[in-house]
């Protein structure tokens, strides 16, 4: 025998006129809304799920290619970084994708561990050199000669820096500026992401971060996005009891600053 469970919304408010006073409660049955979005969940989950399994061997397999010296000629070499590069693009859009539904079902959870910075910026470096070239976008990363691990969700912290500093590179024009710092202290963790592309209004600055939620110059201009990265970025900073805030004025450029805490966990190298 199959249960069912019903989903109701019940909304409560008061109304005054004069000196009586009455309650008005109104009941919705919201169950199909509810039972939608699990299912679309769902979906979401098992699609994403799927495309990584292929997206993964796709990436070994060309940087097997790669470090055993299959490419033979520059053009060879050129074409299966970009093969890797794209591959990598495709795995974070998925790995949005998942966490978006996990958040919705509120089934996010972070895996912490000792999560070295060095080598999560240098990767965040080598994945956004190209593209920045590409446009032609002076790209810059102030790091501090050391920098100690942390305990964080390694692919989530990821995901997070990944999808600010690709927003500020896909929203500055060609010619213009990005800036990545880090800074730790006994804190915690403090990136600075800024650019000098075309700023976010002040009535914008929080609606920025809500899901699907894109800028009236991002939806008329040619730059394409889901309206997805800030939001799960700012839901992953906030998991981790960190935050980010925004600075910005239209014309002025942007500045994102995510704040991790937490102390480090040993003394790391910064990569060159």
């Amino acid at each position: 025998e199959q249960t069912r469970r019903d989903v109701f919304r019940v909304t409560v408010r008061a109304l005054r006129k004069d000196d009586d006073a009455t309650v008005l409660i109104i009941i919705e049955d919201v169950t199909q809304t509810r039972l939608a979005d699990e299912a679309r969940n769902g979906f979401v989950a098992q699609a994403t799920h799927e495309l990584r399994t292929p997206l993964t061997n796709i990436r070994l397999l060309v940087e097997e290619a790669i470090e055993g010296g299959a490419a033979e000629t520059p053009m060879l070499a050129k074409s299966l970084n970009i093969i890797n590069q794209e591959a990598r693009r495709l795995d974070r859009v998925v790995t949005d994708m998942l966490s978006v539904s996990e958040i919705e079902a509120a089934t996010l959870t972070l895996h912490l561990d000792d999560t070295p910075l060095a080598k999560m910026f240098e990767d965040l470096e080598t994945d956004y050199r190209v593209q920045a070239e590409e446009k032609g976008i002076c790209l810059q990363f102030n790091l501090p000669a050391k920098i100690e691990a942390i305990r964080a969700d390694r692919e989530k912290l990821a995901l997070l820096l990944h999808n600010v500093l690709g927003n500020a590179i896909k929203y500055t024009q060609r010619g213009g500026e990005v800036e990545f710092a880090a800074e730790q202290d006994e804190a915690g963790l403090r990136v600075r992401i800024k650019d000098n592309g075309p700023g976010i209004a002040p009535e914008d600055h929080e609606r920025v971060f809500q899901k699907f939620f894109r800028t009236d110059d991002a939806r008329v201009g040619e730059t394409k996005g889901s309206g997805l990265g800030l939001a799960l970025a700012r839901e992953i900073a906030r998991r981790h009891g960190g935050e980010i805030e925004l600075d910005s004025e239209v014309g002025r450029g942007s500045t994102f600053t995510v704040r991790v805490p937490g102390g480090g966990v040993g003394p790391m190298n910064q990569a060159a």
